[in-house]
C-alpha cells in the first residue's frame, strides 16, 4: 500500500471540507471524527485520490463497540474503503 497521510492543515485535518491538494496514489489517508458525517469524509478523501479513509475515533474505547452510520444515505456510491480506528492508534500513526 501507499503512503500514509494526515492532513496538517486544521481546516482539512477532520476530512469536512473538500481537499485542497490531490493524494498520491495509494494514499491511506488519516482524519479525525467529528464535525460531519463519515460519509462526507470518505467522499472528500475519495474525490482528492485517496484509496483508503481512515477515520480517528475522537474516544480512546474499544471501536467493536462504536457503530458507523450512513445517516445521510450517501454511502451506497462510495468507491473507498473507510475503516474507523480507535483513539489510541491514531495517535500513534499521526
Amino acid at each position: 500500500m501507499g503512503e500514509l497521510v494526515y492532513p496538517e492543515n486544521i481546516t482539512e485535518s477532520n476530512g469536512c471540507t473538500p481537499f485542497k491538494k490531490f493524494f498520491k496514489k495509494n494514499s491511506l489517508v488519516l482524519v479525525d471524527a467529528g464535525g460531519c458525517p463519515i460519509t462526507t469524509k470518505v467522499r472528500n478523501i475519495e474525490n482528492a485520490g485517496g484509496q483508503v479513509a481512515l477515520i480517528s475515533d475522537g474516544y480512546y474505547e474499544t471501536v467493536d463497540d462504536v457503530w458507523v452510520e450512513d445517516l445521510d444515505g450517501s454511502g451506497f456510491s462510495l468507491i473507498i474503503p473507510g475503516l474507523l480506528i480507535d483513539g489510541t492508534d491514531a495517535k500513534l500513526l499521526k
